[in-house]
């Protein structure tokens, strides 16, 4: 009769840790929704300000309907046209000499020294 009380008491606590093990997960899966609600209560805040805002930027577009400044631009008159087969008119040439190297500058000395290359090839 104490086996028998024994089994039975080890089935009972077995079942009770069974139960605990269960409320633990539905108190956490309550506080999981909790936080899940309150997230989208938030969303629809943030949802219904920005509807607002888009309504009243609407409305302002309607009322004040803004308009880009239009740019005048100014433009030299146009060359005179030249008759058929006649010439353009004279372009100024004029020659340019390049500047003289100040005095004791070594000109042109890049890689002298390696006559045959990288390799040592001719």
């Amino acid at each position: 009769m104490v086996e028998e009380f024994m089994k039975v008491e080890q089935k009972n606590s077995g079942i009770e840790q069974l139960l605990q093990q269960l409320l633990d997960e539905i108190a956490g899966q309550r506080s999981a929704m909790m936080k899940i609600e309150e997230a989208l209560k938030g969303m629809k805040e943030v949802a219904g300000e920005s509807l607002k805002r888009i309504e009243d930027l609407e409305k302002r577009e309607g009322e004040h309907p803004t308009q880009q400044p239009q740019i005048q631009y100014s433009f030299p008159p146009p060359s005179p046209s030249h008759p058929a087969g006649g010439k353009s008119p004279p372009t100024l040439e004029r020659r340019m000499d390049p500047p003289q190297p100040a005095h004791g500058l070594r000109i042109e000395t890049r890689n002298r020294g390696n006559v045959e290359g990288i390799l040592g090839i001719p």
